[in-house]
């Protein structure tokens, strides 16, 4: 495999991962929003119980921690899509300094790449501090 089809083939695991991603993503955000409508019918009842108390705080906790683990796995994905936007760069380099090809158009490229990789690390970034 060359090195263009090894990153062609990274960059579609990378898109799946973060179309799994999403679906976490839309799966808590469905969660939180069951919990908040169960905690706004809690509130509307006369009587809490000992139960109702006990429920929201393993609730609660449930929702937290699957944010925690959707933050950290989000985390890992825009690593890993640095990484691979950079092995592009770096792919590009390569052509530009053996001369294969448009040269501009790798140089465009490669700074693309190198952007890109950037945003995926600031985007980790943000996911860690989510996790802190």
């Amino acid at each position: 495999m060359s090195p263009y089809e090894s990153y062609l083939a990274r960059e579609e695991e990378l898109a799946e991962r973060h179309r799994e991603l999403a679906d976490r993503h839309f799966d808590l955000a469905r969660r939180h929003h069951e919990l908040a409508q169960w905690l706004r019918d809690l509130k509307a009842k006369t009587a809490i119980t000992q139960e109702d108390v006990e429920e929201a705080t393993r609730r609660t906790r449930e929702a937290h921690q699957l944010a925690d683990e959707a933050h950290e796995a989000a985390f890992h994905t825009h690593v890993q899509a640095a990484a691979a936007h950079q092995q592009a760069a770096d792919l590009h380099e390569l052509a530009v300094d053996e001369g294969l090809g448009d040269i501009s158009a790798h140089r465009y490229a490669a700074d693309r790449e190198r952007e890109a990789a950037r945003r995926e690390l600031q985007a980790a970034e943000d996911h860690r501090q989510h996790t802190e």
